[in-house]
């Protein structure tokens, strides 16, 4: 079962949002809290898409609308494509995360494949790990592209993709 949770309606669920980021990220979860709980409260749109298998949080996907005070966009904003106004019609997707016992079975497509009809037509921008080769191969199958290779952000050691599926209407994206 697919739900989608938006704005206040996520606090309920917040805490198993995290717990499972934080296993499959093997992070500490107060920060992806504190991201999550800004975006409410800085409107920015944020949308919590969870799958559940027998009651159970197995997959989930984080992100809000993009905009110019947003930290992430600060740092690329340097690096999107000309011609387009980015802002004013793109989302920012900030997480997707499956359980480790769920990986290749499909379900990080399936939340894409809700985002893309939840959010059509706007932009979604994404980064990622350039070794993380499974997510970029899901992403391109899937209509993303790259429009900038081993970006650095501050403090990480790692270098970044970033993509972005451009704004269509997306009525059958659920068909591939």
């Amino acid at each position: 079962m697919i739900q989608i949770y938006r704005d206040d309606a996520i606090l309920p669920i917040l805490d198993d949002v995290a717990s499972l980021y934080g296993q499959v990220f093997e992070k500490e979860t107060d920060f992806f809290k504190l991201r999550v709980k800004n975006s409410i409260d800085q409107r920015k749109n944020p949308v919590v898409i969870g799958k559940y298998r027998d009651g159970i949080l197995v997959a989930g996907l984080f992100g809000f609308d993009f905009g110019p005070d947003n930290w992430w966009a600060q740092q690329i904003d340097a690096h999107l494509p000309a011609g387009k106004n980015w802002y004013a019609n793109s989302f920012e997707l900030n997480e997707l995360f499956v359980a480790k016992d769920c990986q290749s079975q499909g379900l990080g497509k399936v939340l894409l494949q809700e985002l893309h009809q939840l959010v059509a037509p706007k932009n979604i921008l994404l980064s990622t790990c350039e070794e993380n080769s499974r997510a970029i191969k899901l992403y391109k199958h899937l209509g993303y592209r790259v429009f900038s290779d081993k970006f650095d952000f501050p403090g990480k050691e790692e270098l970044y993709l970033l993509m972005v599926r451009e704004g269509i209407h997306d009525e059958d994206s659920r068909k591939n």
